[in-house]
């Protein structure tokens, strides 16, 4: 009952917190063109600050020892490097059997389709110099540094409040409960940046719910590759290389619209109820611990008691 109540109190919390800071800031005219991009880079550090907040000044706990902030290498750490770039491609051979799509991966023609025509002849000769493979494979590069480095560092912004603290919290109770819940609230706490445009921009309201039901498929894999990597920074990857690949499929597919593209459109979501299930496959079939029908265990908690030939 004690965990339950936590697992609500973050819920209020971060959204109180976050949905109170935006309001101010947009209200008062802060939040615009210009400076949105950087509000949605600091909005994802809400989740870390408002842990903060309730484990040092409310529970008086130890953040490092109940998020799962110490480092150990482990193999799943490199498992975003396999699950997102499956994720994207899946998802990209799936949007090409909606009707009025069609594959683009000549990069100079998808540059003069992104490009005012000035934009386009200021960038065409070095563009012309790089065949598309070449291309392609800095793009892929690029996202592997980015995804390991800048974007996990504000992702585990958010990753400490969700498969940090708030998992945490689910110590002991079933693997659904902490599925939905937190998929659930990782979704509504969206809903500022949402309704301003961010990933849904010509459908910000139904972009809402997109989000929400987007994030309950997500989470599933985010809490898998947590408690397999036995820390927050397995989380933390993943959620960073994601943010670096997302955009791929809105470059090379073209038609469609947010709704209908993408790894947050119905494609994506498609994509994730497959992943969902070959996940839930290998888990009861493959893997010596099983995860996802049982209770959540934070090894990263009681590995220092476990001999090494014992480890995964």
């Amino acid at each position: 009952m004690i965990r339950m109540r936590k697992s609500a109190a973050y819920g209020a919390s971060v959204l109180l917190f976050s949905y109170l800071v935006t309001g101010i800031l947009y209200f008062s005219g802060a939040l615009n063109q210009s400076t949105m991009f950087v509000f949605s880079m600091a909005y994802m550090l809400f989740p870390l600050l408002t842990a903060l907040l309730l484990d040092l000044r409310i529970y008086k706990v130890n953040p490092v020892a109940s998020w799962g902030l110490r480092f150990r290498f482990n193999r799943w750490l490199f498992s975003p490097l396999v699950i997102i770039t499956a994720f994207v491609m899946i998802t990209i051979i799936i949007n090409l059997l909606f009707p009025g799509t069609r594959l683009e991966f000549d990069h100079i023609e998808i540059a003069r389709s992104m490009m005012s025509p000035e934009q386009f002849e200021s960038v065409r000769a070095p563009y012309e110099m790089i065949p598309s493979a070449v291309f392609y494979l800095m793009q892929l590069v690029s996202a592997v540094i980015a995804g390991y480095t800048i974007n996990a560092l504000f992702a585990f912004g958010e990753e400490t409040g969700w498969r940090g603290h708030l998992l945490n919290t689910f110590e002991g109770r079933p693997f659904w409960q902490a599925w939905l819940f937190s998929g659930a609230l990782w979704g509504i706490w969206h809903a500022p940046l949402v309704l301003m445009g961010h990933n849904y921009p010509e459908h910000p309201v139904i972009g809402v719910a997109m989000m929400t039901l987007w994030c309950i498929l997500l989470t599933p894999v985010f809490i898998y590759v947590r408690v397999k990597s036995r820390s927050v920074y397995g989380a933390s990857f993943l959620h960073g290389f994601l943010n670096a690949l997302a955009g791929f499929p809105l470059i090379v597919i073209i038609g469609g619209n947010d709704l209908t593209k993408g790894v947050t459109g119905v494609p994506g979501m498609i994509t994730l109820l497959l992943m969902n299930a070959a996940l839930f496959g290998y888990d009861k079939y493959i893997s010596r611990d099983s995860i996802m029908t049982s209770d959540i265990c934070l090894q990263d908690k009681i590995i220092d008691s476990i001999t090494p030939s014992e480890k995964e």
